[in-house]
Parts: structure tokens; C-alpha cells; sequence
């Protein structure tokens, strides 16, 4: 993957495009206004963070993530059974 500067945002979901492409759709709190929400390019891989994760449940099911896509980097938290599911929607397993 591709080494870039990493945005941080707040994940909503990811889905695919009418082209099949995953696309990731998110908060920028830097640049949202409120109620607003941004979609990225297609996604080309996520990866675990080496960052510590603030887990306000204490569950231990949120992790910290790297998403790359097209044209940006992205580092957010979201529930680990998401990030598993946005790897294999990519045809992998999430790299440990």
C-alpha cells in the first residue's frame, strides 16, 4: 500500500458504486458540516493501525484502521466485524 499522509475521520459505512467498486463514506470533522458526510474513491486495502484505539464500550470489538484508497489515506476506528467485512469485499483476509 502506498504511504501517504493519513486523514483522520470518522467511519459511517462502505458499500459499492454502481461500477463495484468499494467505496468508503465517512466524516471529515475538520471539513463536515454538521450532518454532512463525504465518499471516498474506490478502496484498495485497510490494514490494523499500530495506533491506540479510545473504546468507550471497553468491549474490545473497535480497532484502529488504515484504509487506502485511489486518492487518499484514511486512519479511523470502527467495529472490528466491519473491518473484517470491508477485507474480504476486497477478496482478502485482514492482515494481521
Amino acid at each position: 500500500m502506498r504511504s501517504q499522509a493519513k486523514k483522520p475521520v470518522v467511519y459511517l459505512h462502505h458499500t459499492r458504486d454502481g461500477d463495484g467498486d468499494v467505496i468508503l463514506f465517512f466524516i471529515d470533522p475538520r471539513v463536515c458540516p454538521a450532518g454532512t458526510h463525504l465518499q471516498s474513491s474506490p478502496v484498495l486495502g485497510i490494514r490494523r493501525s499500530s495506533s491506540a484505539i479510545i473504546d468507550l464500550r471497553g468491549d474490545g470489538q473497535v480497532g484502529k484502521y488504515v484504509i487506502v484508497t485511489e486518492n487518499s489515506t484514511y486512519e479511523l476506528q470502527m467495529p472490528r466485524a466491519k473491518a473484517e467485512h470491508l477485507a474480504r469485499e476486497l477478496g482478502g483476509a485482514l492482515p494481521s
